[in-house]
Parts: C-alpha cells; structure tokens; sequence
C-alpha cells in the first residue's frame, strides 16, 4: 500500500520521467486498486486545495507590537522625552536594535504559527466533512472489492478495513460474510483478524464467536479458537465444550480447545 501511494504522490507531484510516467499510466489501465486509489488521492487533493488557508496579517501584527511597545516605553520611562523612550525601553532591558529585531521576527514567525495551527471553526468543519467523505470512500472501495473474483483483490478487500476510524454495521456484515462464505482461506483467516481488530463492537465480537461452530477447516477453527481464549470471556465457555464434542474434530484444534476451557474457568 505505502509503494503504491508513493507512486501517486511522484506522479501527481509531476516527478517521474517521460518513461516512468508512461510505464505509470499503462499500470493504471491494468491495475483497478491502482486507478481507484489515484482517482481517490485526486480528489482528495482537490477538496483540500478548496479549502480556505487562513491569511496572515502582518500589517496588524505589526501595528499590535509597536502599540505594545510604545505602552511599554510609556510605563518605563515617564521622566523621558517621547523621542527618547524607546531608547529607554531598550537600555532598561538590556537591548540593542539588533535583538529587538530578531526578538520581532520570532514574534512574526509566532504570531504566523497560531493563525496556521490555530483554525478556524469553518476550517474545522471542513476537515471534519472531508474526514467523512474519505471514510465514506474507503468503504465503498472494501465493499467494491471485496466482490471481485481474484482472491488478491478481496485480501486487499479486507486490509482496507484497517484504515477505517470506524465502522459500520454494513463493513462488519461484510466482513463476517466473508469469514463465513469466502472460498479462498487466506481470505477468511484475513477476516478473522480484521474482525478481531474491532471486537469491541459487539457485533463483530458475537460474529467471532458463533463463526467457530460453522467453520470445517482446521486452520479456521484454531484462528477462532485463539480469538475466543483471547477474549477472556467465560461466557464463551459453552462455545468451546460443544466444539470439542464435534465429530472428527482435528486433533490439535481439540487440544486447544479444551486448554482454553482449562484457562477460562481458572
């Protein structure tokens, strides 16, 4: 995923060569993960170059320091002439022109950083809007791929989904589709962990947990053995005693099936 967002980046940003960007644009063509995930960042590029960039006044920044200044002179310096009182200023400080100077460039530099780093509320709805929007986009992708025939692109399908801030109940639908329905392993055994990432979604955590009993491989049903020793929840200790009373249940998923009733009821 980083190399394919790295090609992105250099392609938008104009850095590849006449070839490179050729050899570029022929794998777009091919690659439908590649195209949805360029046509993604364009967008993504063009929502933020609308958004409004805080302008930094430095007229009235300056006007402000010098009116601060000239107060201050004020305070320090009464018995002085009004010519004379920033000189003063500076003496009782212990300041040259030249570290006033510096000292204002800083207050420059400053005063810029908290209007960029300082948005405003419209500036935050926005981001807010656009966070929404990607996260919108992302899981139409995962459900998009998550149908197509090659097991690869529903096991990038499933990875996606690590990228999602939260979840909905149609992703984990899907997800728990996948784990009990999909017909590649590599695929399901994916699913289990992605659904494992969000088992603090009840949903997705309940899922998990009734999955083992419809489950015939061996490598699934340890891969669901695990998550429900890992849960730590006594509650799924019937789960566990119905599996091992399954017919031709593999040897190894018995053996941690019943170690995790052992430590479940400790």
């Amino acid at each position: 995923m980083k190399d394919i967002e790295n090609q992105i980046f250099a392609y938008l940003d104009g850095e590849l060569s006449e070839s490179e960007r050729e050899t570029f644009e022929k794998e777009v063509e091919k690659d439908t993960v590649l195209k949805q995930e360029l046509a993604q960042m364009q967008l993504l590029r063009q929502k933020m170059s609308a958004i409004p960039v805080p302008k930094f006044d430095e007229q009235k920044v300056k006007a402000n320091f010098y009116a601060m200044l000239e107060n201050e002179s004020a305070k320090l310096s009464t018995q002085t002439t009004a010519g004379a009182g920033l000189n003063a200023l500076l003496a009782r400080l212990g300041l040259s022109f030249g570290q006033l100077a510096v000292g204002f460039v800083l207050l420059l530099v400053g005063a810029g950083a908290g209007y960029f780093f300082s948005p405003s509320k419209n500036y935050d709805k926005q981001m807010t809007q656009l966070s929404s929007e990607m996260q919108s986009m992302k899981e139409m992708m995962m459900l998009t791929l998550l149908e197509q025939k090659s097991p690869s692109e529903r096991l990038k399908a499933v990875s996606l989904t690590s990228e999602l801030e939260d979840v909905n109940d149609k992703v984990i639908n899907a997800l728990l589709q996948t784990l009990d329905n999909d017909e590649n392993m590599n695929v399901r055994l994916a699913a289990v962990e992605a659904l494992y990432n969000f088992r603090e979604n009840p949903k997705a955590r309940e899922g998990l947990i009734k999955s083992v009993s419809k489950q015939e491989s061996p490598l699934l049903q340890l891969a669901l053995v695990e998550v429900i020793i890992a849960l730590q929840d006594k509650k799924n200790l019937p789960i566990l005693q119905e599996l091992i009373k399954k017919e031709n249940l593999n040897e190894s998923v018995k053996t941690k099936a019943e170690n995790g009733i052992e430590s479940l009821q400790l």
